[in-house]
């Protein structure tokens, strides 16, 4: 049977999601997260490299396809309408409609799109375009390993991979009417990552925008480690284990208030950008943003979702994806947050393009 490998290499660890092709559709069978080095001593690169050729060697076979992710902040995505619905059209017009919205050449970039609503004679998609020089330094990296690489997405597409059913990430879009009486309601869904957070926006349950932040749990951590004077690697492990964020200071005493206070002061800056990408949100769609869902590592932090909550005035809860899918073992809860992306990347082999 067919297995496929998502592998999703971030800056301090390498997540692998193994999931194997059966009758009655994907099934998770291996999960497994690698930790990088954090000691600015040590060459993160060539540890990176011997994980990568571990993995490799692991999972390597003629029935073995690997996919693998473009970092978000190097992926310009696009909301589009077009007054037609033939896909050719589609194809044909975008290059016009992108050219006055991104800062590099066409011509040095790889695009696609996705059709995400018709409206009787006309469509809306999402479309994503990255520089030919961002590819290459990828497969410049992964090429000599000798991988049977499948795919190269990028990270928002991924996400929406793991949250979305199988059923509808493959279905055809009906023509459909928008009933422009309905109240509209946007959710948002955010990875929180080392460096960046990924921010995908669902129309009721259809994808209409990524974006991506560039804030992420680096931030705390560096805090952490300055505030008390030790090193990376201690405050790493601080936060991973005992981080949290105080809602209301009555019963905590000094030392929980000094704690948070240290950590809520950089989570100023992700409510910040938040607050901004609601607005532009809010005002382009003409909807209300009425739920937040998180997941990445620093979703794991305790009472960050009450936090967020309180601070955005909008319910933000945690994401939960992995119940949808078939898998040979239980995931530890404390684990699931850090395996959505690539998860997302393996059930790239079971999406048919669309």
């Amino acid at each position: 049977m067919i297995k496929h490998i998502g592998v999703d290499i971030g800056h301090y660890s390498i997540k692998v999601a193994v999931l194997q092709s059966t009758k009655r559709g994907p099934y998770i069978e291996y999960l497994e997260k690698y930790d990088l080095p954090v000691d600015s001593t040590a060459d993160l690169e060539l540890v990176r490299l011997e994980i990568l050729q571990k993995i490799r060697d692991q999972f390597a076979g003629p029935n073995s396809l690997f996919y693998f992710a473009i970092t978000q902040s190097k992926v310009a995505y696009r909301f589009k309408e077009f007054p037609f619905a033939e896909r050719i059209k589609i194809q044909k017009a975008l290059p016009f409609e992108l050219e006055e919205d991104l800062s590099f050449d066409l011509e040095q970039a790889y695009f696609d799109f996705r059709i995400i609503q018709q409206l009787g004679g006309e469509s809306q998609i999402l479309a994503a375009a990255v520089t030919h020089q961002t590819v290459k330094k990828i497969m410049d990296v992964l090429q000599p390993l000798g991988w049977n690489i499948a795919r190269l997405t990028t990270r928002g597409h991924a996400l929406h991979n793991a949250v979305t059913p199988l059923t509808e990430l493959s279905k055809k879009l009906p023509i459909t009417v928008q009933d422009q009486s309905a109240k509209r309601q946007l959710k948002l869904i955010l990875d929180i990552g080392h460096y960046e957070t990924i921010v995908n926006v669902y129309d009721g349950r259809t994808w209409v925008h990524s974006s991506v932040i560039l804030w992420g749990g680096h931030e705390l951590i560096q805090a952490i480690s300055e505030r008390y004077e030790i090193d990376v690697a201690e405050a790493k492990k601080i936060l991973i284990d005992k981080g949290f964020i105080l809602i209301q200071f009555e019963n905590a005493n000094y030392d929980q208030i000094v704690f948070s206070e240290t950590l809520a002061e950089k989570l100023k800056h992700l409510v910040k950008e938040l607050q901004l990408l609601i607005f532009s949100f809010e005002n382009q769609f003409a909807a209300q943003v009425e739920e937040i869902l998180i997941t990445g590592g620093v979703s794991r932090m305790f009472y960050i979702h009450p936090y967020l909550t309180q601070h955005l005035e909008i319910r933000t809860n945690q994401l939960h994806f992995t119940e949808m899918w078939a898998r040979s073992a239980e995931i530890p809860q404390d684990l699931q947050p850090v395996f959505a992306v690539s998860i997302g990347l393996a059930l790239e082999g079971f999406r048919k393009p669309i």
